[in-house]
């Protein structure tokens, strides 16, 4: 019982999601392109400017990158919340709040790239392919344990106003206790927007060979055309279906917030 309890309470929470992204797409959509291009084109021009194939070239991507994400939450997580309290977005508002919270924002995507960032250690330690395996192994489930003691630390650092590292032992406490719950939900979240993703690719895919072929499946060679291609359609996929990811979030924090701390909405969005 207890476990269909927590499959129905989180299904609930993900269709609550949709329905929030679905009722103001527009606005979501918006937010969510605005970062991803504005960050596809600083990557892009440093991979002409500085060789990609060099580990801190590596490494200032992928700190873009997660920047990029956790500034399209932090941004989202505002959106959201004015929803849940019958507010109109305000695109400027969700942006200036996120600024406000820039040097945190920072700090967040630094801590996270160097946990991802641990993993190209760990593959240059392996001397040989057990322990690669075994190294590897390792790693992802560390850090699968401790970023989901994370769940909501961006909902923390925009809602809450905490700063520096004490964001992170906020939202260490909030997972406290109920980290399979935790857990699961991300599990199922992270299951719900691949499905979304991959209907998506698939429905722009079908949509775009209709006019001309993407793919030549009768060459193995990808050119840089197609390069570039795929690049837009990484692109287009995130700005549609990253907003939902985190919007669940958000629903997740607001419940958790709600049932351990007796925190409403309206609290919630005056701090």
């Amino acid at each position: 019982m207890a476990f269909i309890s927590f499959v129905s309470r989180n299904i609930e929470i993900l269709s609550r999601s949709f329905k929030i992204y679905f009722s103001n797409f527009s606005r979501f959509v918006i937010i969510s392109a605005i970062l991803n291009i504005l960050f596809f084109v600083i990557r892009e021009l440093f991979g002409y400017i500085i060789s990609p194939d060099t580990v801190i070239s590596n490494i200032i991507v992928l700190w873009l990158t997660i920047l990029n994400l956790m500034l399209a939450y932090g941004a989202i997580v505002i959106a959201t919340v004015l929803v849940m309290n019958n507010r109109k977005i305000n695109i400027l508002f969700c942006f200036q709040v996120v600024w406000y919270r820039i040097l945190t924002f920072i700090l967040i995507s630094a801590i996270y790239t160097g946990l991802m960032g641990t993993l190209v250690v760990v593959l240059q330690l392996a001397t040989n392919p057990t322990m690669l395996i075994f190294g590897a192994s390792v790693y992802l489930i560390t850090l699968v344990f401790i970023i989901n003691y994370f769940t909501s630390v961006v909902e923390v650092n925009v809602l809450e106003k905490y700063k520096g590292i004490n964001v992170f032992k906020r939202a260490f406490i909030l997972v406290q206790g109920q980290w399979f719950e935790a857990f699961g939900f991300n599990f199922l979240r992270i299951l719900a927007w691949f499905g979304f993703s991959f209907a998506i690719t698939l429905f722009i895919i079908l949509l775009v060979t209709q006019i001309f072929p993407l793919i030549d499946l009768n060459t193995r060679v990808i050119d840089s055309n197609i390069q570039i291609e795929l690049k837009l359609l990484q692109l287009i996929v995130g700005v549609l279906t990253q907003p939902f990811f985190y919007i669940a979030g958000v629903v997740w924090y607001h419940q958790t917030r709600l049932t351990r701390e007796n925190v409403d909405v309206i609290k919630i969005l005056t701090g």
